[in-house]
């Protein structure tokens, strides 16, 4: 996160928190995941800015003799220091109210990390930024500090050695390195995913992106019209790579690319004239925006994950807005009463350090301490181990991902129907739902073709089997199910499958009982599969945590949502009890018992890898011992 000094004489540049706005933003929709799928690219945005206002101060002050290494550490840790630690000492508060004891102790780590500027080493080494644990996460986000502050280790004294030769001497050093930081990045992409998302040497090239646009021997723009068409294109690339990129798109590497050019363009235009973008990035509420940026960033991704956890059940849009309100009430104060107070301060350049040292040796006691209190015995013990590693299972081969289960983006046409649809179709079993569909086939499959029988699936993300339905947060689920239904009805598959994360109300289950009829009257036989128990925490830390208090391995409430499932399994049961052709199979009854729910199989395996969907191992299991004897 780049949110910098801009000290002597620097001018201010509204537009630039203008920026910082949209980059921040962009960020928090991207993991709120409300349609800005590409907002990762915010973060490479705050890089190019971060080089861009760094590199000017250094350059100006390298070259008139008055650079000091401790006066710029100093100014880092008045800017830096202040937000982060507070941020970290309430996360570590909430932590510990909120998590099991395994889970404190890998978030001690990772607040250890964070404070020493090592949390994207210690993040390449523990986790993935997009693997799906990432929500269970608090302190993820700070991976993007340490990247900053280890490249400012090294960034001053290299220039303070270069600067004995030319200006142009210096530039041309930069852009070798930056180059070679492209290609480093570009290769680790395919070879290495992970290393190339977290380490420094790969994401180098952002930051110098930044840093060689301030550099003397680059020019300003001529005129009007080549400020407006480099601001205009800039916007255009930081579109494109916001809008377009998502969780699949190769990055950073030369994707990366196009988001950096596109901040740089927009820097670049506007050091000498006021083009239309620059006139828009100043307008006031995104200047405000701009501001608290630094302290938004910090308090969002913390605010969102402990907030799944405090409030489980609202409603996607109710938690969204819950958490922005909550992050900009939070950033705003930590602007005001944190951040300001002690970057401009009475501390003595002198007395600086020493009191940041200290600070950051006060605050990593807290994780510190409970670490040592929570040795996590998950470590020393294999099946713990074994178990928690489900929290990174990657079910999207099993799904056939993007294939027969579609992403939110993606319309019917997407479907690989020669994938989807069995040859003999005729006498095929075919699943039609959303993930919970998608999570039943790899079992489904398995078991139904040592018979012999064929299984086939057309499913999307977020789109229960509902003929005419508006999903709100799914806008393309209508048209996806309205030409499903078509095309079973034309195939005439032995039997159709419905499942779905049921979310019904009495419009709802209507609609439902009419796409039903439509599939009995063309004499399909109709399996409708109840709720899967939903749990409030991921189901592999529930399995563990059990394991280690030597607690029966089941989840009871709070951590399963046992009244939500009655009501809609209650609801599904009576409305399709007596219906000819049709058989209703309720998760819940075959393996929740007196209110508990099973979490692994016989041989110890977790039969859920998240909040409700199965495993390898648990799709076989709701396969053998929920479907095949109804079908």
């Amino acid at each position: 996160m780049a949110h910098h000094i801009v000290e002597g004489r620097l001018k201010f540049r509204a537009d630039i928190d203008g920026l910082r706005a949209i980059s921040v933003l962009a960020v928090m929709a991207f993991h709120l995941n409300i349609g800005i799928q590409g907002g990762f690219t915010g973060v490479d945005v705050f890089f190019v800015i971060s080089g861009f206002l760094i590199g000017r101060i250094v350059y100006t002050e390298v070259s008139e003799g008055s650079f000091s290494l401790l006066r710029f550490y100093e100014r880092r840790a008045r800017r830096i220091l202040p937000a982060l630690l507070t941020v970290i000492a309430a996360s570590w508060l909430l932590a510990n109210l909120l998590l099991y004891d395994f889970e404190k102790a890998d978030f001690s780590k990772s607040a250890i990390a964070s404070i020493l500027f090592v949390g994207n080493i210690y993040f390449f080494e523990a986790s993935g930024y997009f693997s799906p644990a990432a929500e269970t996460i608090p302190l993820l986000h700070l991976w993007s500090l340490g990247v900053e502050e280890q490249f400012y280790l090294l960034f001053p004294p290299f220039i303070l050695i270069l600067a004995r030769y030319s200006s142009r001497g210096v530039f041309t050093a930069l852009v070798m390195v930056g180059a070679a930081s492209l290609l480093i990045s570009q290769a680790l992409v395919s070879a290495h995913p992970e290393a190339a998302f977290y380490l420094p040497i790969s994401r180098a090239f952002e930051i110098l992106v930044g840093s060689l646009l301030a550099h003397p021997i680059v020019p300003r723009p001529k005129g009007q019209l080549t400020s407006q068409l480099a601001g205009s294109a800039g916007a255009v690339c930081l579109m494109i790579s916001m809008l377009f990129y998502n969780k699949q798109t190769a990055f950073p590497g030369i994707a990366a690319l196009l988001p950096c050019i596109g901040a740089a363009l927009i820097l670049w235009s506007g050091q000498s004239q006021s083009p239309f973008v620059a006139r828009l990035l100043q307008w006031r509420p995104l200047v405000y925006v701009g501001k608290i940026s630094y302290s938004l960033y910090l308090v969002h991704w913390p605010i969102i994950v402990f907030g799944k956890l405090l409030l489980p059940n609202l409603y996607t849009w109710q938690f969204v807005a819950s958490a922005a309100v909550a992050a900009f009430a939070l950033a705003h104060s930590s602007f005001k009463y944190i951040e300001t107070p002690l970057r401009y301060g009475r501390i003595t350049h002198r007395r600086a350090l020493p009191i940041a040292v200290a600070a950051m040796l006060a605050i990593g006691l807290l994780p510190g301490w409970t670490l040592l209190k929570f040795k996590l015995p998950a470590s020393a013990d294999p099946k713990i181990a074994s178990i928690l590693k489900y929290n990174f299972y990657n079910p999207r081969t099993r799904f056939l991902a993007r294939e027969c289960f579609l992403d939110p983006e993606q319309r019917f046409d997407d479907f690989m129907l020669s994938k989807c649809i069995p040859s003999a179709a005729g006498d095929a079993v075919i699943l039609w739902g959303d993930s919970h569909a998608a999570h039943l086939y790899f079992g489904l499959r398995s078991e139904l073709e040592k018979r012999g029988v064929s299984v086939g699936m057309l499913a999307g993300s977020g789109c229960p089997p509902i003929l005419n339905l508006d999903v709100v947060e799914r806008p393309r689920c209508k048209e996806v199910n309205d030409r499903i239904l078509p095309l079973l009805l034309q195939l005439k598959p032995r039997t159709v499958i419905l499942s779905a994360a049921w979310r019904m109300n009495e419009a709802t289950l209507a609609k439902l009982k009419l796409t039903v009829e439509r599939l009995l009257q063309s004499g399909i036989k109709v399996e409708i599969v109840g709720e899967s128990p939903a749990f409030n925490t991921r189901a592999p830390n529930i399995a563990a945590a059990r394991l280690q208090s030597n607690e029966p391995v089941l989840a009871s409430e709070p951590d399963v949502k046992i009244e939500s499932m009655e009501m809609m399994d209650g609801m599904l049961a009576a409305a399709f009890r007596d219906v000819a052709g049709l058989t209703y199979v309720s998760p819940y009854r075959a393996f929740c018992l007196d209110k508990q729910c099973l979490l692994l199989t016989k041989d110890a395996v977790p039969i859920y890898f998240d909040y409700s969907h199965l495993t390898e191992a648990g799709s076989v299991l709701y396969a053998k011992d929920l479907l095949l004897g109804k079908l």
